[in-house]
C-alpha cells in the first residue's frame, strides 16, 4: 500500500484508441504486421511528469524458413 508513503501522486486515468492488423502467407513462412498505438495522439503522463509517447506505427515482419 503506497498511500501511506510521504510522496503520494495521483495519475489521472487514460485511455487510448489502437489498432492492429496481421496478415500471415498461406504456408505460413511469413508474417506481416502493422500496428498504430494512440491513434489520435491523446497527451497523458504515464508517470508523474514523464509524457506518454505519441502517435506510434510498428511495422514488422517475420520470415520463416
Amino acid at each position: 500500500d503506497w498511500s501511506d508513503g510521504p510522496i503520494v501522486v495521483k495519475l489521472q486515468p487514460y485511455a487510448t484508441t489502437d489498432a492492429a492488423i496481421t496478415w500471415t502467407s498461406l504456408n505460413g513462412s511469413v508474417d506481416f504486421s502493422v500496428a498504430v498505438n494512440n491513434i489520435f495522439d491523446h497527451r497523458v503522463e504515464s508517470a508523474f511528469k514523464m509524457p506518454a509517447p505519441g502517435r506510434t506505427v510498428l511495422v514488422s515482419l517475420a520470415a520463416k524458413y
